[in-house]
């Protein structure tokens, strides 16, 4: 079970993301797949490393750069070197190179603390229901 919660994980925030991002602008790409699988797995990490030493904000403001790290680095393969255009903020100030920007960067933060509280649930649910079925917590949960 231990090796299914990295991928549950990736699939989870996957999906997840591109749910969201049909709500918010009427449709997705795949790349947002990418994008939403390696946030929830940052998510999954921060919450096992970080949250209890430093607190939900700092930690929440930890993910928020990691996610726009993430977005910068899928922008510059997906939106430049492939030239898909699936994303341009260009026209946001406090733009770089149109991939990423201050507003959105912000909006991560939020978007983290709700992420990183609904991992935490999931993560605690998932090992309550393995622990009934008789496997051991630590084969399963990130935490």
């Amino acid at each position: 079970m231990k090796y299914l919660k990295l991928p549950a994980g990736f699939l989870f925030g996957g999906v997840l993301y591109v749910l969201i991002e049909v709500l918010w602008r009427g449709y997705s790409h795949y790349s947002m797949f990418i994008a939403g699988g390696l946030g929830f797995l940052l998510f999954m990490a921060v919450n096992r490393y970080l949250v209890k030493k430093a607190g939900y904000l700092f930690s929440a403001v930890v993910c928020a750069v990691g996610i726009t790290v993430i977005e910068f680095v899928l922008g510059c393969i997906f939106n430049i070197w492939l030239g898909l255009s699936i994303w341009d903020y260009s026209y946001i100030p406090l733009n770089f190179m149109g991939q990423i920007c201050e507003l959105y960067s912000t909006i991560w933060i939020f978007v983290s603390l709700a992420g990183l509280k609904l991992e935490n649930y999931l993560s605690l649910k998932i090992s309550t229901a393995i622990n009934k079925i008789g496997l051991s917590r630590n084969n399963y949960t990130f935490k």
